[in-house]
């Protein structure tokens, strides 16, 4: 069981909002998309039936009970995520198409281009273009050509592309940290030598290099199975390290025989493995940009981006040095020590999936999350078949978002037609999940549970106000979301006086937690633009208001009281106010940090 359930139904006192997904040039996809939209939540099956293979969401009320109360960060540009996408340039096609932000125009998987909404929007592709699916350098031609386009795109390492880029970088090395990694990707990559192979013939010549050498080149010695042990006990336990070397040393009789499953004879596939390295690892070579671009991870506001998850580890690190911090490391262990980086902390960030052997996250890591301001994970890794899933993983929110796209996949997973996902975050604080395995787009409102923010910076929350432009606070209507104490009113003295309207809410919360939330509001008013939402009324801060801000402050024994009220006003429109209170703050000194236990 992934989570233990208040069977509670959440009340709900207002309309869903459900935007109809967008499709342009849809007639040219083998894939079905949905064409209406529903509440993530609603469900053809009993809504608390949710264990039916993993595969139902976390309900609405443990959800309320988890948000409540705490400040989400929403961007003002729109995000595409895409992941898992496994060497299916059909699948992501059909993905980007699902997003609204590209238009098919053609057969062909080239044919399409950007909409205004792909201008305006970032694409994330949240790692694993590698392996599985029919054709790798397709896949990758055609994420060169949206790139080509103009569009925003950002690459998150996935396992698979990781162990790509290792194995093929470490041909030939003798090393007992590395040695391995190329025989390590498995049988799974030869269709990519084949690929290449085929698509950059050479001529073999049968004296160049003896059959010997080339084993040495690919495969780890003999002596590298005595070496491992000492090289690898920092990170694997004895146990690891017995079942890691008998798995090479099965690698190693699985990839012959792969190569002849696939027509290649082994001095062929040895060259087409140094053909690849040059093609993916050289800094000239055709799809040297691959590697170049990706991160580990990414920040979007309050949502941390990643191929699989964190760990108590590395949501420490989230808090101190923040995102760009994990992304450096990351790229540093990439090159100088890649067998520390694939099984430490960072390498569980694209290989967990809270397995009990794999580092955990506990209450500890929650809480340096949410002291860096992160209150859910958008992430790919593990496959689901029904479309995307919201879930609640040790008290973290999560949106899991491996569709099960590619060929590879839906074929094993006996998965009827062709394969699409994406999921969108929104302006306004809908998250959509677009899923050809779904009848319809789930919705997800984080305004109905959050207090939220649109704010121009991703990296606003930990890191200050950044960037231009930020628009939008949604705040949860009266009793949507227990446990929360707040209110909304709204009143009108009629014309001509001014109509003034008031959001309040009362929150709990840590310390960095309450600078993220005004670092987010900070930076609406530095850049002119802000606005407040609650349903369908709106408050509205325009570049030429005049502003006026009221800080009151007052103490009783260990209990303080901050308010702020911050005013705006315009010759032709009426008076608008946003008051946050800080009810009962803890005195700094008494206030506690996040363990590092």
């Amino acid at each position: 069981m992934d989570a233990s359930l208040n069977l509670v139904r959440p009340p709900s006192s207002h309309q869903p909002r459900l935007p109809a997904p967008a499709y342009e040039g849809a007639q040219w996809l083998s894939a079905r998309l949905p064409t209406y939209s529903a509440p993530w939540m609603s469900s053809p099956r009993p809504r608390y039936l949710w264990l039916v293979r993993g595969g139902h969401d976390s309900a609405a009320a443990s959800i309320a009970t988890y948000a409540a109360g705490k400040p989400f960060v929403v961007h003002t540009r729109p995000l595409f995520f895409l992941c898992d996408v496994h060497a299916d340039a059909d699948a992501l096609v059909a993905s980007l198409v699902a997003s609204g932000g590209v238009r098919k125009c053609g057969r062909d998987v080239h044919a399409f281009e950007l909409t205004a909404a792909g201008r305006r929007g970032a694409f994330v592709v949240g790692g694993d273009c590698f392996d599985k699916g029919p054709s790798t350098l397709r896949l990758l031609r055609a994420l060169r050509h949206l790139i080509d386009l103009g569009a925003d795109v950002s690459l998150l390492a996935g396992n698979h592309d990781v162990r790509t880029y290792l194995g093929l970088l470490h041909i030939g090395s003798q090393s007992a940290r590395s040695a391995h990694l190329f025989v390590r990707m498995g049988k799974k990559t030869v269709p990519l030598l084949r690929e290449v192979h085929d698509a950059y013939p050479r001529h073999e010549s049968a004296s160049a290099v003896s059959e010997a050498e080339m084993e040495r080149r690919l495969f780890p010695s003999e002596d590298w199975f005595q070496s491992f042990d000492e090289s690898a006990r920092e990170y694997l336990s004895s146990a690891a390290i017995a079942k890691e070397k008998r798995r090479i040393a099965e690698k190693v009789g699985e990839f012959k025989q792969a190569c002849v499953d696939h027509g290649l004879s082994f001095r062929a596939a040895h060259n087409a493995a140094q053909r690849a390295r040059a093609l993916f690892c050289e800094p000239d070579g055709e799809f040297s940009w691959v590697f170049s671009r990706m991160s580990l991870a990414q920040r979007w506001g309050s949502a941390l981006l990643v191929h699989a998850g964190v760990d108590d580890v590395t949501a420490r690190g989230l808090r101190e040095g923040g995102i760009e911090r994990l992304n450096s490391q990351f790229r540093h262990l990439l090159h100088a020590d890649p067998f520390a980086l694939y099984h430490g902390p960072l390498g569980n960030m694209f290989r967990t999936k809270y397995r009990e052997h794999e580092p955990a996250l506990t209450e500890a890591g929650v809480r340096s999350l949410h002291a860096a301001g992160i209150y859910a994970i958008i992430h790919g890794h593990k496959n689901l078949q029904r479309g995307q899933r919201v879930m609640l993983r040790e008290g973290m929110l999560n949106f899991e978002c491996d569709c099960s796209v590619d060929s590879g996949t839906r074929d094993l997973e006996q998965l009827p037609g062709a394969g699409a996902a994406v999921t969108i975050v929104r302006p306004d604080g809908l998250v959509m999940g677009i899923s050809a395995d779904c009848a319809h787009a789930k919705v997800f409102d984080l305004a109905k549970y959050f207090v939220t923010v649109t704010a121009a910076s991703q990296e606003l929350a930990t890191n200050g106000p950044r960037g231009r432009g930020a628009t939008g606070v949604r705040h949860p209507p009266k009793n949507e979301v227990a446990m929360h104490d707040d209110h909304v009113t709204t009143t009108s003295a009629g014309q001509p006086e001014p109509t003034t309207d008031k959001l309040k809410f009362r929150s709990k919360l840590g310390r960095h937690e309450v600078a993220s939330y005004l670092h987010a509001v900070a930076a609406g008013i530095e850049n002119g633009s802000l606005s407040f939402h609650r349903d369908a009324e709106t408050v509205v801060l325009e570049p030429d208001d005049e502003l006026s801000l009221e800080v009151k402050a007052n103490s009783k024994s260990d209990k303080s009281k901050i308010e702020f009220e911050l005013t705006w006003r315009s010759r032709d429109r009426a008076a608008r106010s946003l008051e946050i209170s800080s009810a009962n703050v803890t005195p700094p000194e008494a206030e506690s940090e996040p363990s590092d236990d």
